[in-house]
């Protein structure tokens, strides 16, 4: 399959050319044509310059294949619109636009640089498999002695479901079919810990790459509590307080929880996609190594059969195991030294 980049500014047969001379010509069409999302008419250079430096560097993680990003609507409309203003035929430029975004897609959900050439083609596709099922499943529990996936630096594990949870966590705020998240940790200051990451990581995913999703929290909040947060001295703390009445709600309805449990279930982390349901659970171990690829292996019908009976069975029993609040998470004292903030 060939690379975004390859796709956007190398010579194509089929067009006798190529679309985009580089990232930059990219980035100043979507700003200066008419119909783009990004489309601006401001003649001050400052903010021009502003907008492109901000634009170019998303998309020049989004097509580099070097890091996971999310194609938002408005860049997807957007970049369509310029393929077709560059291809006349009209057939052409769809297949031409198929081709680009599911390179996009590929290059985004797994790392392909050359930094990891020793992820072998069988655990790309059982990476594949997993991410599906998670963003299709209902339930999904996570067992890990760390927060493996909040706490994973985007720019080094070859694999990663840390994109595809926070965008299912989004989903919330759009769609009636939700993905319910368990957590499990062995000690209550990772629990907190993690909390804290995934408001952070939501924040972060809302004032950079998803901000059209903002719009839809206001159905999370009372009357009073939108009126609250327009007193706020400035936007980072609006959107902070945002997210944290929506991660204390989805929390409330028992859509994300976290505990914290004593059974020895955390030597290997793994994701287990609906425990519940015999005829229609998957389950995955992940595997960091030395060279800070992650590994992955799916479970076996029998092995997954026997973890239900041997495991969850009784995690679900053990009235041991206790629940943390996100609003344990905003009381806490735990200094947040441990966070690596990516």
């Amino acid at each position: 399959m060939q690379t975004p980049a390859e796709l956007l500014f190398d010579n194509q047969v089929d067009i006798k050319g190529s679309l985009f001379k580089n990232r930059l010509e990219l980035s100043t069409l979507l700003i200066k044509t008419h119909g783009s999302k990004y489309f601006e008419d401001s003649e001050d250079p400052s903010t021009f310059i502003k907008s492109i430096n901000k634009l170019q560097s998303y998309v020049s993680h989004l097509i580099s294949g070097t890091g996971i990003r999310k194609i938002t609507s408005d860049y997807k409309d957007s970049l369509s619109l310029l393929i077709k203003n560059r291809i006349d035929n009209y057939e052409e430029a769809e297949i031409i636009i198929e081709k680009v975004f599911e390179s996009i897609e590929y290059f985004n959900s797994i790392k392909n640089s050359i930094n990891h050439k020793n992820v072998n083609n069988k655990v790309i596709q059982t990476f594949k498999d997993l991410l599906k099922s998670q963003r299709g499943a209902g339930y999904v529990a996570i067992f890990t002695s760390r927060p493996i996936e909040l706490e994973a630096d985007p720019d080094k594990y070859s694999l990663q479901i840390r994109q595809t949870t926070i965008e299912s966590i989004l989903d919330y705020t759009n769609k009636n079919v939700i993905v319910k998240y368990r957590f499990n940790f062995p000690t209550e200051n990772i629990a907190i810990l993690f909390w804290r990451k995934l408001s952070y990581l939501l924040v972060k995913e809302l004032h950079i790459e998803n901000p059209e999703k903002l719009k839809f929290f206001d159905k999370f909040l009372e009357e009073k509590e939108i009126e609250e947060i327009k007193t706020k001295d400035n936007e980072e703390l609006k959107l902070k307080y945002k997210v944290n009445r929506f991660l204390e709600i989805v929390n409330d309805k028992t859509w994300i929880q976290v505990f914290c449990l004593n059974e020895p279930v955390f030597v290997i982390p793994h994701i287990i996609i609906n425990p519940n349901e015999i005829n229609n659970s998957e389950g995955y171990i992940l595997i960091t190594s030395d060279s800070e690829n992650l590994m992955i292996h799916k479970y076996q019908p029998y092995d997954l059969s026997n973890w239900r009976e041997k495991v969850w069975d009784l995690i679900k029993l053990n009235r041991k195991s206790v629940q943390i609040k996100f609003s344990q998470s905003l009381e806490s004292n735990i200094d947040d030294f441990k966070l690596n903030l990516k």
